[in-house]
């Protein structure tokens, strides 16, 4: 009978200051956690504990990651071996001295105060530990809604008194909801724009720095310049614009279907200019026709832009308009909303070319670059 007494006493012994230490703890108020990117077992991220606690003097923190908020702690798929504590506050001042370790048997966070103990009842403390790894979507199943699209599990944050992490101050429970990546796409089609608008010369306004001549109108589809008089050149203009989201740009050349070729005699033309060496790539100024053959240079048709990007070309200067060749007038590297340029076309003939009614066809070629 004596010796169950005293085991009965033993007993009581023992059991009784630690359920004393329980009892003091008190439950931890306004607690919330934050997570910078909550999804599935994402990795390098910012855990950021709130919390006010009612106890004062802390001197260690756990931060446990179980599957349920109470009961047996289950593994998450949490991860802080390579965390780090990034800052802890109390009452808004930042703290020191405080040392930080992963549990990895125990999928927990601890920190410890290796100087002092800090804080008041009824301060906040914000802890921010970095470098994590997020839980699993598959681990957290107890509260997970039916079609797994999202999955919450809980971390249950003790304080204590001491490093030691034994005598226990406040508890408390915060949740994380870990959520998948959701895809989102779309597409955008190409946009492109080009517009040719005519314009009326009145000896006053110019093209690339080209005056137009008074009377030649030019149109959509038309480039009228009249009759022609030796050693009279003629100006008439386009404006060109384009819009376009195409991130390669785009280029606009020009070309003639055929030369300006005459009706009752096909076998004179109009010559492309090529005044001062002027090319399809390298623009001059404007010079009156030099040939003394019939229909060999005595006549010349060429074409100039403002658009800078355009290489070889310069103000008031005019490349040769070819039907066996392109001129580039227009070019982008990049998208435009609306990007307008100034076309200039020059006609003359000398006294040796033959008259005659003289037609031809003028290609515009819009090609953006996807």
């Amino acid at each position: 009978m004596l010796k169950r007494i005293l085991v009965a006493l033993f007993v009581v012994a023992v059991v009784l200051p630690v359920t004393a230490s329980k009892a003091s703890a008190s439950l931890i108020k306004n607690s919330y956690m934050t997570v910078s990117d909550p999804r599935n077992n994402a990795s390098n991220v910012t855990h950021t504990f709130y919390w006010i606690n009612q106890t004062a003097n802390i001197g260690g923190m756990t931060f446990q990651y179980c599957i349920s908020p109470s009961g047996t702690c289950t593994d998450t798929g949490a991860d802080g071996t390579g965390a780090s504590l990034s800052a802890i506050t109390y009452n808004g001042g930042a703290e020191s001295n405080w040392t930080y370790s992963w549990f990895d048997a125990a999928w927990t966070s601890q920190l410890k105060n290796t100087a002092t103990t800090m804080g008041g009842g009824g301060q906040q403390y914000v802890v921010t530990i970095a470098n994590m790894s997020n839980p699993t979507l598959a681990s957290c199943t107890f509260t997970q809604p039916g079609n797994a699209s999202t999955a919450t599990c809980y971390v249950r944050i003790n304080t204590y008194a001491d490093s030691t992490l034994v005598t226990s101050r406040d508890d408390g429970v915060v949740s994380m909801t870990i959520t998948q990546g959701v895809s989102v796409s779309a597409r955008v089609d190409p946009t492109f724009t080009f517009q040719v608008v005519g314009v009326a010369g009145d000896g006053i306004i110019t093209r690339n720095g080209t005056t137009m001549t008074s009377g030649i109108t030019t149109t959509v589809t038309t480039i009228p310049f009249g009759n022609l008089t030796a050693g009279a050149e003629k100006f008439a203009g386009h404006d060109l614009t384009v819009v376009s989201n195409t991130d390669g740009g785009y280029n606009v050349t020009t070309k003639m279907a055929t030369n300006l070729t005459g009706n009752a005699y096909p076998s004179y033309d109009i010559d492309p200019f090529t005044g001062n060496g002027a090319t399809v790539s390298s623009a001059q100024t404007w010079l009156l026709p030099t040939g003394g053959t019939a229909g060999v240079n005595t006549g010349w048709l060429g074409i100039g832009t403002n658009d800078t990007g355009v290489p070889g070309r310069a103000a008031n200067s005019f490349f040769s308009l070819r039907s066996d060749a392109t001129t580039l007038v227009m070019t982008s590297t990049t998208a435009t909303t609306g990007e307008s340029n100034e076309i200039a076309f020059g006609v003359e003939v000398n006294s040796s070319q033959p008259a005659d009614n003289y037609t031809g066809i003028l290609i515009y070629n819009a090609i953006p670059v996807y």
